[in-house]
Parts: structure tokens; C-alpha cells; sequence
């Protein structure tokens, strides 16, 4: 893999999503708490976050396949399998007795942990459909089969998801196939893509699509299907966009040798560990409330949320010193920079090795 400039701003979405999604995770164990992240904020991120990462993940992960073969589709999978399946299972033994253990890992890990086993699974069968294309590039188009892949989904969803489906990790991978799919696709077009995201008009429309969906769903005497399809495919998909847009508008502040980059980097970087260990901590911290902190609901929901997020970034670096913790555990062949020489370490030229492609300069 070659060097070149890594995009911040990516890092930047992804460590916001991240605890966008740690904060959901608290305020659910947290429910019976007289706290609300607010209106409309918290549907909207309830609705986006979980298809935010997975069209962002599509959109990275087309890089890396531009080279279909089988050999790769193995060693991909084994990759992924090593980076998803391994911690979420490994944390899984800290957070559920041994005796719900089998049942936890079948329903894809109680709790929201679904996620991780769900990605494993829309990339692996992401991957397996460009493999067969590439393979049969004469008569079929890889954009193509990912589009029909999308389409399939997104029928699948609105007409019979909730009949078809008891396994937690089979709903999310379902559900983010379609917009894992659509990243990829994003992926092969990037150069229009981020054309896209700057047309102001676009964003302006797709607030008051957003809008309307919220009207839509509101409505009591619309149909089940449009309600559903309202929120549970056109609002992720506008949301996504919005989102995309606000980060690409403000990415000239996501610089390598600024504050901000380096710390959004340093965050990015961790996401899917943050994901994971926050998941097993934020229980414990509603179960074993000290009683020497004396804090109201909400404040302590607050302060869980803190702790879960900044112990999990010290959990995962604390781990990483241990011999082959990092590789075997987190699935990593090289080890991450420390936050010292991340953040603190004063770099005037900061090049790292890139997951991802250089953006495109519109022509």
C-alpha cells in the first residue's frame, strides 16, 4: 500500500459517529433516567449513526478492492474476521455470564454488539459478489451488482424484514447492506461524489426531504410501508448525505499539523475498539453507581458517558502494550502511533500510511 496524505476529515466523521453511538449505547442502559439527548436530535441520530458507518466503511473498503481474486477474497475475510469478529467476541466474555454466552454470540451479541459480527458479514458478501463480477467482467458490470445488491436489500427491508429475520447480527447486516453497498458504489464514482457534497442546493433540498420524512412518519393515516420506508430509508440515506456535507464544508480544519487533525486521527483510529469496550463498561457503570459520587440522573448519565468513552480510549492503549494483544486481539498487523506521538509529538511533516484513497480533485 502507498503513501500518501491521509483524509482527516474521515477520521474526523468516524470519531464523531463513534460517540454519537456511545451516547446512544448510555442513554439506552441509562433509560430508566429522567434524561433526553433532545428533539429531533435524538431519533435523527438514532436513525443515521449505525448507517453512517456502514456507507463509510463501503466507501473506504473500495480502495482496497481493486484487485478481485480469490486469494484476496481469503484474505480478506480472514482480515475482517481478525478486526471484527475476534475483539467483539473476546469483550463479549467481560460482559454476559458464561451460561448466556453461546446464546449471546448466536444472537450477534446482546446489547447492540450485533454491529461488529453484521459488518464481518455485508463486507465479506460485498467482496464475494465483486469477486464473481470481476471474474465475469465481460458481461457484468461490478457498479451493477452492487446497485442490484442495494436494490435487493432495500426491498427486503421494506416488505418483509421484520417476518424474516430473528438473528440480531441478520437484521444489521440486512439493513446496512444497503447502505454499505451505496458507500461502495459512492467509492467507485468518488471524484462526483465529493462534487456532490459542495453543491449547496442539494443540501438545501435534502433538509427539507429530511423534514418531510419526519412529517410523513407523523402522519396517522399513512400506510405502514411508507412510514417505514420514511424513516427507515430515505432519512439515513439524507442524513448521511447532510452529514458528509457538513464534515467536507469544514475540512480544511482537519489539518495534519493542527490540533485538531492529529486528535481526530488519533480518535479514528480507534473507533471500532471505543465501540467495543465502551459497550462492556457503560452496563457496569449503571450497575455500580458509587455512592460517593453525588450526582443527579442526569449528571451522573453525563458522567458514565465520559468515563465509558475516555476508559475505553485508555483500556484499548493500556491493552496494546501487552505482547500481541493488538495484533491477535484487535487484528492489527502493524501497531497504532500512542497518543503522544499522535497528538503531543510535534510533526511538520506528518505522512501516515493510508486505508483509504485520495480525494479527488473536481475537474
Amino acid at each position: 500500500m502507498d503513501k500518501m496524505q491521509r483524509i482527516l476529515w474521515f477520521d474526523a466523521l468516524r470519531a464523531s459517529l463513534a460517540i454519537g453511538i456511545v451516547l446512544c449505547h448510555t442513554h439506552n442502559v441509562f433509560d430508566d433516567f429522567s434524561f433526553v439527548i433532545g428533539e429531533p436530535i435524538s431519533p435523527l441520530l438514532a436513525r443515521f449513526r449505525v448507517p453512517c458507518f456502514h456507507f463509510l466503511a463501503g466507501l473506504l473498503s473500495i480502495r482496497a478492492l481493486e484487485t478481485y481474486t480469490g486469494r484476496y477474497l481469503a484474505q480478506r475475510t480472514r482480515l475482517l474476521f481478525n478486526r471484527l469478529v475476534v475483539p467483539s467476541v473476546f469483550f463479549l466474555l467481560f460482559a454476559v455470564p458464561f451460561d448466556d454466552f453461546v446464546d449471546a454470540v448466536s444472537s450477534g451479541c446482546v446489547r447492540g454488539n450485533y454491529f461488529l459480527v453484521a459488518l464481518f458479514e455485508i463486507s465479506v458478501f460485498n467482496t464475494f459478489l465483486l469477486c464473481i463480477a470481476n471474474k465475469h467482467r465481460e458481461s457484468v458490470s461490478p457498479k451493477n451488482v452492487l446497485i442490484l445488491s442495494a436494490a435487493l436489500t432495500t426491498l427486503i427491508i421494506s416488505l418483509f424484514h421484520d417476518k424474516c429475520f430473528d438473528y440480531l447480527h441478520w437484521k444489521q447486516a440486512t439493513f446496512g447492506n444497503m447502505f454499505f453497498a451505496s458507500g461502495m458504489i459512492c467509492g467507485m464514482h468518488k471524484s462526483s461524489f465529493f462534487k456532490l457534497l459542495s453543491r449547496k442546493y442539494l443540501v438545501l433540498v435534502a433538509g427539507v426531504l429530511l423534514v418531510a420524512c419526519y412529517a410523513v412518519a407523523d402522519m396517522p393515516h399513512a400506510s405502514y410501508f411508507v412510514r417505514k420506508t420514511a424513516l427507515k430509508i430515505i432519512t439515513p440515506f439524507v442524513a448521511i448525505y447532510l452529514i458528509f456535507a457538513l464534515f467536507h464544508s469544514i475540512k480544511h480544519i482537519f489539518r495534519n499539523d493542527a490540533f485538531i487533525g492529529k486528535i481526530s486521527l488519533y480518535l479514528g483510529q480507534r473507533t471500532l475498539a471505543t465501540y467495543t469496550i465502551s459497550w462492556v463498561l457503560i452496563p457496569i457503570l449503571a450497575a455500580v453507581r458509587p455512592q460517593f459520587i453525588i450526582l443527579d440522573d442526569d449528571s451522573y448519565f453525563w458522567f458514565a458517558f465520559l468515563i465509558a468513552y475516555i476508559g475505553s480510549l485508555i483500556i484499548h492503549d493500556v491493552l496494546c502494550q501487552l505482547p500481541y494483544v493488538e495484533k491477535y486481539i484487535f487484528g492489527r498487523p502493524k501497531p497504532l502511533r500512542s497518543f503522544y506521538s499522535t497528538v503531543v509529538k510535534t510533526q511538520n511533516s506528518y505522512v501516515v500510511e493510508a486505508n483509504t484513497f485520495k480525494e479527488a480533485n473536481p475537474s
